[in-house]
């Protein structure tokens, strides 16, 4: 037994009563579809009782007479006559015309999306403004033959096949590339697949130049925005005083996570990024110039990737531990989610372990950091999970990223110059004085939200309430037998 599918929902009552009480006569139905003359259709296309009814030509008696002159050069003129009475209905316009659809694909390739379907064209705000255009809301207000849309789904298809041949995949992507090629707008900088490993690099030319004339940047791979859960994206970015913003500088695709295949990312980008901009690319304590400190988080394979690809660059081919430590700071929010994980957020206060474990990143020595490892992996209220993340933390190559003292950064890169920090502060600053003018001048609020007094009151109150009643629950399921 099957159920029945939900279009045929509207049927039931009808079905029913043809059971009940026998087959109504229905020769007395009548069908008002109306086809040109020149359509392929057999039957009316609506199901009936009866079944599809069959189409009728009806003959008209108007006669069309058109009179040629011999010499079209001298008259350019042609006389059309109509005699007679038309003896049925005006057939419906279902010719667009020409100039509707070649702005409808102008429309299509500007939008230039390969995941553009119907309904998103419909609803897109170009699509709109072409319908405005006519003084309508939607298609069939510009003409009535867009009842059938099946002409915009052909002139979608037939775009996507034309822009993106190859679809969304790796070969679309290498489609692409090879397109871009030489461009001075060009993107996509490199597309290597050999049927198991990928490697993508995308910038364009000013934010490789942006990302050359700074000290540090950051690399993040706490997103995952591709489909294809086996690819990830590394993003090197930064936060810029000057913009008031997070700037991207690369994006790199790959779809592994071991330490060589982060190695090749690296080199492969920052070859690159040479390359482009005929600039050679350099790190401070190996050429006393360039990048001087790389924030990451605590994947351990992209740290060694990267420290392999430093080693690399290296004349004494140092170990990548050793180029990490001169190179690496661990970000801060990776290393609190990292204690949420291990010890969980139940107990914060200043004698909790969780508490003990944030205090590794404010340690005023490397023997007070590791005498504080120490402690956790023994302390006997450690759980098995505090234990090993102590443990991890007490690797060389870690203590480097997460404490100073541990580092062999050198003091001042992990700092502002003064000059930078006061002119960072006074670009701050003036932002801040701007922002209060605007607010007592025009009234203009700093953010949507009500960041009033009590409001804020409110908020705090009810975030107490929230975590009150998650550790009561976690606690109370925790003593069922």
């Amino acid at each position: 037994m099957k159920l029945v599918p939900g279009q045929l929902y509207p049927e039931i009552e009808f079905l029913q009563t043809v059971f009940n009480s026998g087959v109504q006569d229905t020769t007395s139905e009548v069908c008002t579809i109306l086809k040109q003359q020149n359509s392929r259709a057999k039957t009316c296309g609506v199901d009936h009782t009866q079944g599809q009814g069959k189409l009728v030509s009806l003959p008209c008696q108007v006669l069309f007479t058109v009179f040629q002159p011999l010499d079209m050069d001298r008259t350019p003129y042609l006389v059309w006559v109509s005699s007679g009475t038309h003896s049925h209905p005006p057939p419906p316009p279902t010719r667009t015309p020409q100039q509707y659809l070649e702005q409808i694909l102008q429309v299509i390739q500007r939008i230039n999306n390969p995941s553009l379907t119907l309904a998103g064209l419909l609803k897109h705000p170009q699509m709109r403004a072409f319908c405005t255009q006519y003084q309508g809301t939607s298609l069939p207000d510009v003409h009535r033959s867009f009842t059938n849309l099946d002409k915009v789904s052909a002139l979608l298809q037939k775009q996507r096949l034309l822009s993106y041949p190859l679809g969304e995949s790796v070969a679309a992507v290498e489609h692409e590339y090879s397109k871009q090629g030489g461009k001075p707008d060009q993107y996509i900088q490199e597309c290597f697949f050999d049927g198991e490993n990928l490697l993508i690099a995308c910038f364009f030319k000013e934010q490789a130049e942006a990302l050359l004339n700074r000290e540090s940047f950051e690399i993040d791979m706490g997103f995952q925005r591709v489909r294809e859960s086996s690819i990830n994206e590394i993003v090197l970015a930064a936060f810029v005083p000057e913009l008031e913003k997070t700037f991207t500088f690369a994006r790199i695709f790959v779809n592994g996570k071991s330490s060589l295949c982060y190695q090749k990312a690296f080199q492969a980008l920052f070859t690159l990024i040479s390359s482009r901009l005929e600039r050679e690319v350099c790190w401070q304590y190996l050429h006393g110039r360039g990048f001087g400190t790389v924030v990451v988080d605590m994947e351990l394979g992209q740290l060694e990737g990267f420290g392999q690809y430093l080693a690399t660059l290296d004349s004494e081919s140092r170990s990548w531990e050793w180029q990490v430590q001169n190179t690496v700071i661990f970000c801060q929010i990776h290393f609190q989610r990292s204690i949420d994980r291990a010890a969980g957020t139940s107990n914060r206060s200043t004698t909790s372990i969780h508490s003990r474990m944030g205090e590794l990143a404010r340690c005023r020595s490397e023997e007070d950091y590791y005498d504080l490892c120490e402690e956790l992996m023994s302390h006997p209220e450690s759980s098995a999970k505090v234990r090993e993340w102590a443990k991890h933390k007490k690797r060389a190559v870690i203590a480097s990223g997460i404490n100073k003292y541990c580092s062999l950064i050198p003091p001042q890169l992990r700092k502002l110059p003064l000059m930078r920090a006061i002119y960072y502060a006074l670009l701050l600053d003036q932002y801040d004085l701007k922002r209060r003018d605007n607010r007592q001048e025009y009234g203009m609020p700093h953010t949507y939200r009500n960041m009033s007094l009590s409001q804020r009151y409110q908020e705090v109150i009810r975030r107490d309430l929230d975590q009150y009643f998650r550790i009561s629950a976690t606690t109370t399921l925790g003593r069922r037998p």
